[in-house]
């Protein structure tokens, strides 16, 4: 079967292996596109550098994909070690497209290989700004902030409270009913009183607001009976 679209972007010795790998174009389809960017690492021989390669930027056949090799290959054919965050973010990109083309060209889309030459010129602007914009590389030399070291007399700043303090925070909330929380789903088209009509009429929401009225219930009698009883409330209430 003809794959004019995955030629456009990998080159046909290339696409002609992937699919072969494979076990055609079909099942080339079916593979995710980190499957698919991991598609031949088995067959390197563990002991060059081309396996070291592979292990390295987790890709496989892809690694020989011509438009990639222009971009991050060095003069010795190999990615630099400063760009492997870069070169690995452009394999992903390339495997998202090549499950992209391989479809189209397994549909028919796209006979004439256009969507494959359109993609091909969106990859080489996406690996060039990849290349520009990858400032830190393996050794981040970038220096870190001073710690703000807070003096007497100077103003209080908020701080960040960590999960122990969020907790507290949520625990003091009020409790969300059961029909609140079914209202968040809200339905397109049919105005909350009738939705809320109709939750109510749910028998599992029944029985859920009757839980909550028992807690409630519940939770009004400990706080009565925990509050201090003055023996001359009653005096206090009496009319003169």
């Amino acid at each position: 079967m003809a794959t004019p679209n995955l030629d456009a972007v990998l080159g046909e010795p290339l696409t002609r292996q992937l699919v072969a790998k494979a076990g055609g174009l079909l099942a080339l389809t079916q593979l995710s596109d980190n499957a698919l960017r991991h598609l031949g690492t088995e067959d390197f021989n563990p002991d060059t550098a081309a396996a070291r390669r592979a292990m390295q930027l987790h890709a496989g056949y892809l690694l020989d994909t011509p438009v990639f090799k222009m971009y991050f290959h060095d003069e010795d054919g190999d990615v630099a070690q400063d760009q492997h965050k870069s070169a690995r973010k452009a394999l992903a990109q390339l495997a998202r497209k090549c499950t992209v083309l391989a479809k189209a060209d397994l549909s028919g889309a796209a006979a004439d290989g256009a969507l494959g030459l359109d993609e091909f010129q969106r990859l080489k602007e996406s690996f060039s700004r990849l290349l520009t914009e990858a400032k830190v590389g393996a050794v981040d030399t970038q220096a870190l902030p001073a710690p703000q070291a807070h003096r007497r007399g100077d103003a209080a700043t908020k701080k960040r409270g960590g999960v122990k303090a969020f907790k507290r925070r949520e625990a003091m909330k009020e409790p969300v009913s059961v029909v609140q929380r079914a209202l968040s789903h809200v339905r397109m088209g049919v105005s909350e009183e009738e939705q809320r009509r109709a939750l109510l009429e749910r028998r599992d929401i029944q029985v859920e607001l009757m839980k909550e009225t028992e807690r409630d219930v519940a939770r009004e009698r400990k706080q009565r009976n925990e509050r201090p009883v003055d023996e001359y409330d009653d005096l206090m209430n009496l009319a003169l």
